[in-house]
């Protein structure tokens, strides 16, 4: 058990629908201020993620050394602070939880969202489609707030999309403020 996000359809996507997908969270991760960039990692917590036009697949960083424990919430470049993007933005929400991190290991599993183009990803979805359930354990961990992110803008995105969580929406907001400020959409977003 611990702290996971569902969503559905969790089949693959349409090619136009994934372009806007790519898009708009290839916008979130180029960004200099409140960098996503900073907190992911490829799948399998090593190297950096991937961002294609048919394939997103990312985790968090598996050899980030924090101390137990340690309060990880948001990275702001050339400041050396650890800040939620709500505080950045100047709207912190005293009752927001804190991810952190736990033994020097800032991941937990993997998401991945691909396209209908990706054939590989296609092909083992007709094989077993148990193997992509729409669903991913964060623990709550830093690249939570990534993983958030990237769902707020599936739900933009796929019609019909329903994302849940373990989470309530007081969980998302960081994640919300940071696609509202960013992309003109998120705050408005709620968990189905």
């Amino acid at each position: 058990m611990g702290y996971s996000h569902y969503w559905a359809p969790g089949e693959p996507m349409e090619e136009r629908e994934f372009a806007g997908i790519f898009h708009d969270f290839s916008r979130l991760y180029s960004l200099e201020t409140g960098r996503i960039k900073d907190i992911i990692r490829g799948p399998h917590g090593e190297g950096l993620p991937i961002i294609s036009d048919s394939l997103i697949s990312f985790n968090g960083d598996r050899h980030c050394r924090h101390e137990s424990d340690k309060k990880v919430l948001f990275y702001v470049p050339g400041k050396g602070e650890i800040l939620t993007p709500s505080t950045l933005y100047g709207t912190h929400v005293e009752s927001s939880p804190v991810r952190t991190c736990s033994s020097g290991k800032c991941s937990c599993e993997t998401i991945t969202l691909f396209s209908t183009a990706n054939r590989k990803f296609v092909d083992l979805y007709e094989a077993d489609n148990d193997f992509f359930l729409g669903s991913v354990k964060t623990n709550y961990k830093p690249y939570d707030l990534a993983v958030q992110c990237l769902l707020i803008i599936l739900n933009r995105h796929v019609q019909n999309c329903r994302i849940s969580s373990d989470g309530d929406d007081e969980y998302w907001f960081d994640a919300k403020l940071l696609c509202q400020m960013n992309l003109g959409y998120g705050l408005s977003f709620h968990l189905s």
